[in-house]
C-alpha cells in the first residue's frame, strides 16, 4: 500500500518498549521477566524497567534457551527476508533501537528535553543485579574492587 502510493519508509526495529505511549515487550518475554526480574534493566534508584532487558543478558541463554542477541539477529534476518526487495526503494531506512526507551539507538539521534538538555547523558546502565556482577568482576580483575560497587557518585542523571 505503501509503495502504491508512492510513499517513503522508515523503518524502527526496536527490542525494548516504551512507557509513552504504552508498548510493552511481547508477552512472551513478559512472562519469562515476571519470574526472573533480574532480565530487565535497573537504574540507579533500583526501578527495574520492564521494557527493556538488560545488556548483561545479551548473551545468557534467558529466552526460552536463546540469547536475547540470538533472538534479535532471527528478527532482522526475517524481516530482511520478508522486505528486502523493498530496500533502497519504499524502505529508505532502518532505524534499530535498544535501552530503556530507545536510548541505544544505531544510527544515533540526540533526544532532547523541552528545555534542551539531552536526557541521560552521562546516566551510567549498571544497576541491575547482572550488570553490578559483571561491574564487580571487571574492577577486580583490575585490581580496583571498589570501582564494582556501582556507577559513579557524581555521574549525571536521566532525567524523568
Amino acid at each position: 500500500m505503501i509503495q502504491n502510493a508512492g510513499l517513503k519508509l522508515h523503518v524502527s526495529l526496536c527490542f525494548h518498549g516504551s512507557k509513552q505511549p504504552k508498548i510493552p515487550l511481547p508477552e512472551w518475554v513478559s512472562r519469562i521477566g515476571d519470574s526472573e526480574p533480574g532480565i530487565y534493566h535497573a537504574d540507579r534508584s533500583g526501578n527495574h524497567y520492564r521494557e527493556c532487558l538488560s545488556l548483561a543478558v545479551d548473551e545468557v541463554p534467558v529466552l526460552n534457551g536463546k540469547t536475547p542477541v540470538q533472538v534479535y539477529q532471527e528478527f532482522c534476518e526475517s524481516f530482511k527476508s520478508s522486505f528486502s526487495h523493498f530496500f533502497g526503494s519504499t524502505i529508505t531506512g532502518v532505524t534499530v533501537g535498544l535501552g530503556p526507551d530507545g536510548e541505544l539507538r544505531y544510527p544515533s539521534h540526540r533526544q532532547l528535553a523541552s528545555h534542551g538538555n539531552i536526557l541521560g547523558v552521562g546516566e551510567f546502565q549498571c544497576y541491575d543485579k547482572n550488570m553490578l556482577n559483571l561491574l564487580k568482576e571487571k574492577a577486580e580483575a583490575t585490581g580496583n574492587p571498589l570501582w564494582g560497587l556501582g556507577g559513579p557518585h557524581d555521574a549525571p542523571r536521566a532525567m524523568s
